[in-house]
């Protein structure tokens, strides 16, 4: 056993509980003995964002939970340590860190404690409570630098280019790195320095890479002919690859395809009628659980595209046609229908209580002056000021004042993660609007940008339908004009 372990079991005692928090009932319950711990050593803070680029995200540990729902927990705490619990779902669970623009893929197994450091601004897995090879742990960054990839990038740097190559040339590129990835993989495996099953994990990866590449690339002759060595039904209804990252991409090329898809094409765009490909999809997939999974994925899509109608018709077929239990937790809490009542904005809390309207919430503060602050789990500037915004909470705490935040995302489950990251779970002044695309708040102010923040006095009157930040020295003076009134 390495001589780590000891500390490390100390650290993990000493953090997990708050980690374990991340998990539902069910999950805590089903998996609470297979549980892969993942211990971060005061991860080095996040390179400052080009705020001009679109392509920034936060750095974070991504994994698919029981329910196939993708988790992406953030990381940013260079002061103390992180500490997540991923859920050990199947013995061998596949695991993304994307740190400072840059995809590292990790394959560990159940009961794993593994423990992260940061080794010249590059992230270092070790596996600490059993015996690995050399290379099992950190594969994805031994193959970037093998094929010269970057382990770290600039976000200044990451735009899209477009290819100078032609399509034949584009495939042929693709085939090497195909056929270099797997030379690799083999020569670490016999020279002992990758177990045979992370080597056949990541020759996985590298085929259904290869293999979605020339599916986008498929009207080149080269890589028709390449598809043929691939079974591309067998692919798409392997059931232990549903918790990896990689299947998905694939599994979404595949629906887009023109072979299989169902697209609505207009002068402007393309898009594919996710009504259509549900029916679709139920008559050819042959594995179950991958079947049930993309009528899932085609229940969310028409959520998407707004149709109350049409969502209610398609969640009642879908409790039809798939008996597994496990989407049960997700659709009940975001595919249950709310009606749009005229004047009502309702919001929703996660404390257990019932939805209020937004008038009701206003009268019932009355002699309190409110700062309500719209975001969205997706809106990387909304989640930026949090810690201003926590700190005018703390100011202010003995004032006549409430911080409010409301959240526009439309689901309830992103809202539900966002606000457990940011530690709003246990804020009585944190909610949903439900049905933001409808809300008569959002026409009222005309919103159409976020972050945005709303300033209401004591009588309940907006004085401010496009406030101060909570980061403005600004905001300081016009809250103390209002609280002292």
């Amino acid at each position: 056993m390495k001589t780590s372990f000891i500390f490390i079991c100390l650290a993990v005692s000493l953090f997990s509980f708050s980690a374990c928090s991340q998990l539902s009932n069910s999950e805590t319950e089903a998996v609470e003995d297979k549980n892969i711990v993942v211990v971060f050593l005061k991860n080095p803070i996040q390179k400052e964002s080009n705020t001009d680029n679109i392509f920034a995200r936060p750095n974070s540990l991504s994994y698919y939970g029981e329910d196939l729902i993708r988790n992406d927990i953030r990381l940013n705490n260079p002061s103390r340590n992180d500490t997540i619990i991923v859920p050990g779902v199947q013995e061998f669970m596949p695991v993304d860190l994307y740190y400072n623009n840059v995809t590292f893929n990790y394959y560990f197994k159940q009961r794993d404690t593994v423990v992260f450091t940061f080794k010249d601004d590059v992230p270092v897995a070790e596996i600490v409570n059993r015996e690995t090879l050399p290379n099992d742990a950190n594969f994805s960054f031994f193959a970037k630098k093998h094929d010269n990839q970057p382990v770290k990038i600039d976000d200044k740097l990451i735009y899209l280019t477009l290819s100078e190559m032609s399509p034949e040339e584009a495939v042929k590129g693709n085939y090497n790195k195909y056929l270099k990835r797997r030379s690799y993989l083999d020569s670490l495996e016999s020279n002992k320095l990758v177990s045979p099953n992370v080597k056949d994990f990541y020759s996985e990866q590298n085929r259904y890479e290869f293999v979605d590449a020339l599916l986008y690339q498929k009207q080149s002759q080269i890589a028709a002919d390449l598809l043929k060595n691939f079974s591309i039904d067998s692919m798409i209804n392997d059931e232990t690859l549903l918790y990896s990252e990689f299947f998905h991409s694939f599994l979404d090329r595949y629906l887009w395809s023109d072979d299989f898809s169902v697209k609505i094409r207009t002068a402007q765009s393309i898009s594919v009628d996710y009504k259509l490909l549900y029916e679709k999809i139920k008559t050819t997939f042959s594995n179950v659980k991958v079947r049930n999974y993309l009528l899932f994925y085609c229940l969310q899509k028409i959520q998407e595209e707004g149709s109350s109608e049409s969502l209610k018709d398609y969640v009642a077929k879908f409790k039809t046609d798939v008996r597994d239990t496990i989407y049960n937790d997700y659709i009940n809490k975001n595919f249950s229908t709310y009606p749009s009542i005229s004047g009502t904005t309702m919001l929703a809390s996660l404390q257990g209580t019932e939805d209020i309207d937004l008038k009701q919430y206003i009268k019932e503060s009355v002699n309190k002056v409110l700062y309500v602050d719209l975001w969205a789990s997706w809106c990387m500037p909304c989640r930026a000021a949090f810690p201003a915004s926590e700190k005018l909470r703390e100011d202010y705490k003995d004032d006549p004042i409430n911080f409010v935040y409301i959240s526009i995302d439309a689901k309830y489950t992103d809202w539900e993660k966002a606000s457990h990251n940011e530690s709003l779970s246990d804020y009585s002044n944190s909610f949903l609007l439900r049905d933001a695309k409808n809300a008569d708040l959002l026409k009222e102010i005309a919103l159409t940008t976020i972050p945005r923040y709303l300033i209401f006095d004591k009588k309940g009157s907006l004085v401010f339908d496009n406030a101060p930040s909570p980061e403005s020295p600004e905001l300081r003076k016009i809250l103390a004009t209002y609280i002292s009134e």
